[in-house]
């Protein structure tokens, strides 16, 4: 009886959750990122334990597309720590056309993925291959007063990897996903219609995981949801721990 109650407690003690994981805070979803020009990636921790200092090593990558069939256009780093707190980076101009479909992938060795909401690159000269396919009701351009819309429908969930993302605050959560769903052009026109459009429309496609970019979602709620997770696995520990002692 001992014996199996000394590993029931194992089990709980290796079923703990770990939950640390990103908070993007650049670029959000109402960043403006000039194509050409280097900015500063940044993230915090969310909150949860354990810290994200914990995290020794995650790729970065900027990425396009929906939020089941992402395609990574550049990779910004492979060996960093979340501890880092921020990074530089440059979006070359021919990296694609100019729009709201841009976003950050967060790749840990420990702990969820994580993206950053949807952000408007201005100035962009190039255009993306016909196998990627853009969020419902986005438009890109690639000259001033071109653009080109997308129609497409969810598609099927790929084996990419996604969670939810981005909230009220425009600050994305852990385990997100890209979801804002229309993308802005290169100039302060682009930018009404883009609010405008973000409004209305909403995106239909779920998967198994969230998703890079939900705005209903508040990420105080996911952090309490997460810090309660913590508190009640502290109990369940401290219960068994004393039920093993009292039995020895």
């Amino acid at each position: 009886m001992k014996a199996a109650l000394a590993s029931a407690l194992a089990v709980a003690l290796a079923a703990a959750p770990a939950l640390a994981n990103f908070s993007p805070t650049f670029p959000i979803s109402n960043s403006v990122w000039p194509a050409g020009s280097e900015q500063t990636i940044t993230w915090q921790d969310n909150g949860a334990a354990p810290h994200i200092n914990s995290i020794n090593s995650f790729k970065l990558e900027l990425q396009t597309g929906t939020d089941t069939k992402q395609v990574t256009l550049a990779v910004v780093g492979t060996n960093l720590k979340g501890s880092d707190g921020s990074v530089k980076f440059t979006i070359p101009a021919d990296i694609g056309p100019s729009g709201k479909v841009y976003f950050f992938r967060f790749t840990p060795t420990n702990g969820d993925i994580s993206w950053t909401t949807r952000f408007t690159l201005t100035g962009g000269t190039g255009t993306f291959p016909p196998t990627v396919e853009l969020p419902p009701g986005s438009s890109v351009s690639t000259a001033p007063g071109s653009r080109t819309s997308s129609s497409s429908s969810s598609p099927t969930p790929t084996d990419g990897s996604d969670s939810n993302k981005s909230n009220s605050n425009d600050k994305s959560k852990p385990t997100s996903s890209p979801s804002s769903t229309t993308s802005s052009a290169s100039d302060e026109n682009d930018k009404s219609t883009s609010t405008d459009s973000d409004k209305s429309t909403s995106t239909s496609t779920t998967k198994e995981t969230s998703r890079p970019d939900e705005d209903s979602v508040d990420s105080s709620a996911i952090s309490m949801l997460h810090g309660t997770e913590a508190v009640l696995s502290s109990f369940l520990l401290a219960g068994m721990g004393a039920l093993v002692a009292a039995l020895l």
